[in-house]
Parts: structure tokens; sequence; C-alpha cells
């Protein structure tokens, strides 16, 4: 996304997908917005787009993939054509392509031994970058609530997200922060491609 300077980005988690809190952020200068697939019970972008379609070009959006409606809950997966097919869709939905897909919390479909796991995750991550290859969006990254299992995955000849989102602040744990340093270290990202 641009630059490396600390910036606002207008979360639209599982509700308030609303006109007016989009036409407020843009009075207050913010021209970001983060959403995904799975909020609004898998209907956020369709929302957004009937709420504020008009809206939309004036901001930079990224959404998240991983998560898809099931029989009583939803679930997560890494399988990559599924992830190709949330991005497809979340373009459909939204009337644009979204500026950045994140990778939504990877940890919860990696079980077995680490190698199943740098499988599982080096394929989500293929199917994002070639999403973003032919424009379905604009670039690609991993946002994850728990990245300590993510840790030990990647090294520098893995793909590279454009972005790393986790949590922070007072009550994140330090070994969530350190993993968050080792992952930007990993995939060589700089400081300005961590979101919090």
């Amino acid at each position: 996304m641009r630059g490396a300077h600390p910036r606002v980005v207008l979360g639209l988690h599982r509700s308030r997908h609303e006109r007016r809190l989009l036409t407020g952020a843009l009075e207050l200068g913010v021209t970001s917005i983060d959403t995904s697939t799975n909020y609004f019970g898998f209907h956020a972008h369709t929302v957004l787009a009937r709420e504020a379609g008009d809206l939309l070009p004036r901001f930079t959006v990224s959404t998240k993939v991983g998560y898809f409606p099931g029989r009583e809950r939803a679930e997560h997966s890494l399988d990559p054509v599924r992830l190709y097919e949330a991005v497809e869709r979340a373009a459909r939905d939204l009337g644009r392509e979204p500026d950045l897909v994140f990778l939504h919390n990877p940890e919860h479909s990696l079980g077995g031994t680490v190698d199943n796991g740098r499988d599982a995750l080096a394929q989500a991550c293929a199917a994002l970058d070639d999403a973003t290859s032919k424009g379905l969006c604009g670039s690609w990254g991993v946002a994850s609530w728990d990245p300590i299992p993510l840790v030990g995955l990647v090294d520098p000849t893995s793909l590279k997200p454009s972005v790393l989102m986790a949590r922070a602040g007072l009550l994140v744990g330090a070994g969530t922060l350190a993993a968050v340093e080792a992952l930007t270290a990993a995939w060589g990202l700089d400081r300005g491609r961590a979101w919090a």
C-alpha cells in the first residue's frame, strides 16, 4: 500500500458497514478501510457495495479470505481453490478489485507436522499471489490473530506478502510480539509493512 508512514485504517468489523461511517471517515481524512469476507454473515462486501458503492473508489480497500460458510458455523480453510474463488467473489461483490487481500488467520488450519503446515501455508499464499498476478486484487498479505504457529513455516525463499497484520496493544503478550518480529524478518518486510 502507499508509503511507510503510520496511518489510520477504518476497520469495518462484524457490523457497522454504514454509509455515514464512510462519509465521516472521508471528512476526517481517513481513506483506507478494512473488512473481511466473513463479516456480517458473509455479506459484508455486498452490504458495503449497496450502502456506499459510489464511495469505494475514494478508499483503499483491504479485505480478508480464509473463512467460509459451514453447515452450523463458519469454517476455516487454506484450500487454494477456495481461497482463489473467495478473492474472485470479493471483487465481484464489492464491485471493484480490493487493493489488498489478506490470508485471514492461517494458523486456524495449520495442523500436523511442520512440513505439512509449511506446505499448506505455501499453497495458500501461492493462491493469493496468483489472484494478484491475474488482477483480482492489488496485492496480498497475511493477517494473523496468533502468529506464533507461523514462525518456522516461512523463510526468505517463501512467497513474500506485501503486509503482515497482527494484534498489538497493551494486552498482547510478548510471545505474539516476538512472533511478529520473527515473521517480519523471515519475509524480509520493513516496519512499514507490519500493520497492527
